[in-house]
């Protein structure tokens, strides 16, 4: 079998240690040999050898939450995500609306109501206004959220007097009195907008596969060779059809469990070569930008809003009982202080009986310093998105007031023993593992306020941020012990950066090649 020799490079063994070794040997797809000089390479026919011409050899950089088809899903909708102001929302809808067939579906992505609509939540008629007699929904840029038009609540089921269909309206259905009527607003929020988003129609199957095969190379292009995908078991099955090298760790959601239990799916579940089964996905909560977070106090300037739960204790403990007796690991999302106590409550009542079973908390953005020792003593995983700090400092000002102390509390939590695993939530947030780094190194907004930082005290030193985009992320993609180190028997996923990714300005580092298995995802032609 031919051996491939990565030589003349600052190799970096760990991300956050210091220069080991010169090269390294990989053959079979998994690291062989450290190199410390020329010497060490003992070439035979076949063998390829590339020099690294002094750029930084370490592990490649790891993904853990991540939305890939509804990322791809995004490119055919109309991007909102520049609009500043309800107005340039509403412009480009206009201008996409003019170009649509009659009745053709108008599909906005990455609404920002926290910049666009601050103080209050539009309605369906200001929508009308824009979309002429057609169908419209856009989704937030949380993707928990949605804001529709009377033709698209028509269509969705949702139009008319609800008074007399309240028990079987999926709940964050938003409405208001009008005389003896009860109307949708239009605003859907949590299970009622993922309830719409199966409905409109999807894109493409040839559309979708070209705009996945894209979404790939980016990723290589970025230096990510694994992630944790949260789209469900239909994902699954797109991903494996394409047979790409990137490693994926999937995920089933509530209404799939069935049909994970009857497919025999588990935890390490084989569906591709390299696509996985993990976790069972569940919401506890919403969004800071939906104001559906749910939190232990209420909302600034609210005396009764505290956001939404979305599982009493007993249908939690049920739901997540059938996961775990089918070998499923969890993985639970909870952005407010409530919804992360609820996890760990949960988590404390399971992890005697099921000792080995892997949990996680998606975000665990809100906290209470009550609860900050409770992730290392009960084995938790914070699966978090430092990026998300450029667009929620100012909503968690507003939002939480001095609680926000402990928002992204990252460096409390790694002190205390957590172990950090870094992700994007891409569509939701920039997939780029730069940005993850510069965001937890100095806790800004994209305009790069506040000055000296968001709570400094929770800026996380360099490399423990290392960690978390590296061997945590890989631990957390399934891949603990196999992937996040460059030493013998570890798998061959590498990457070469331009310079040492937290010396100065992250954002500053060029990816210059990505090897997955010892094979060249990308980089120079020369080096494949």
């Amino acid at each position: 079998m031919a051996r491939l020799f990565l030589i003349n490079g600052r190799v970096l063994t760990r991300a956050s240690g210091d220069q080991e070794a010169w090269g390294v040997e990989m053959e079979g797809g998994r690291i062989q040999r450290l190199l410390s000089s020329r010497q060490d390479v003992e070439r035979r026919q076949g063998d390829r050898v590339v020099d690294l011409e002094g750029d930084v050899l370490m592990p490649s950089f790891g993904d853990a939450h991540m939305h890939l088809r509804s990322w791809a899903e995004r490119d055919a909708r109309l991007d909102l995500s520049r609009a500043g102001s309800l107005d340039e929302v509403l412009q480009l809808v206009e201008a996409e609306a003019a170009g649509l067939g009659d009745g053709e579906w108008l599909l906005g992505a990455c609404w920002n109501r926290s910049r666009t609509a601050p103080d209050r939540w539009p309605d369906r008629q200001l929508l009308d206004r824009f979309t002429a007699d057609r169908p419209a929904l856009l989704s937030t840029h949380d993707l928990h959220g949605c804001w529709v038009n009377s033709r698209g609540l028509a269509e969705l089921g949702l139009g008319g007097d609800l008074t007399n269909r309240l028990e079987g309206l999926p709940r964050g259905v938003m409405t208001l009195e009008r005389g003896k009527s009860l109307v949708a607003t239009g605003i859907l929020r949590e299970a009622a907008a993922f309830q719409v988003e199966r409905q409109v129609p999807p894109p493409d199957r040839r559309r979708l596969a070209r705009a996945l095969r894209r979404k790939f190379r980016a990723l290589y292009r970025l230096g990510i060779t694994s992630v944790t995908d949260f789209d469900g078991l239909e994902a699954l099955e797109d991903y494996v059809a394409l047979e790409e090298p990137l490693r994926v760790l999937g995920s089933t959601l509530h209404e799939q469990l069935d049909d994970a239990r009857r497919a025999s799916l588990g935890r390490g579940s084989q569906l591709g070569e390299r696509v996985r089964m993990g976790h069972l996905k569940l919401f506890l909560d919403g969004s800071l930008g939906s104001r559906s977070a749910w939190l232990q106090d209420c909302y600034e300037g609210s005396q009764e809003d505290r956001g939404m739960g979305i599982y009493s204790w007993e249908e939690l403990r049920d739901v997540t009982a059938r996961a775990l007796e089918m070998q499923l690991d969890l993985a639970l999302h909870a952005i407010g202080d409530r919804a992360n106590r609820q996890a760990l409550d949960l988590f404390e009542s399971w992890r005697s009986k099921f000792p080995t079973a892997r949990f996680r908390i998606e975000h665990a953005q809100l906290l209470r310093e009550a609860d900050l020792d409770r992730f290392d003593r009960l084995n938790v995983v914070a699966s978090v998105q430092p990026a998300h700090l450029l667009d929620d400092v100012e909503g968690g000002d507003r939002e939480w007031g001095t609680r926000c102390q402990l928002a992204f509390p990252l460096a409390s939590l790694h002190r205390r023993g957590c172990r950090l695993a870094f992700g994007s939530d891409v569509p939701v947030g920039p997939v780029d593992p730069r940005q993850a780094l510069s965001s937890a190194l100095r806790r800004q907004n994209r305009e790069g306020k506040p000055r000296g930082g968001w709570f400094p005290g929770e800026k996380l030193e360099a490399g423990a941020a290392l960690e978390a985009v590296t061997e945590g992320a890989h631990g957390a993609n399934g891949l603990e012990g196999d992937a996040g180190r460059l030493v013998p028997g570890w798998n061959g996923d590498l990457v070469a950066l331009t310079g040492l990714p937290c010396s100065e300005n992250p954002l500053d580092i060029r990816v210059r090649a990505t090897w997955i298995a010892g094979e060249a995802v990308h980089g120079p032609r020369n080096w494949r």
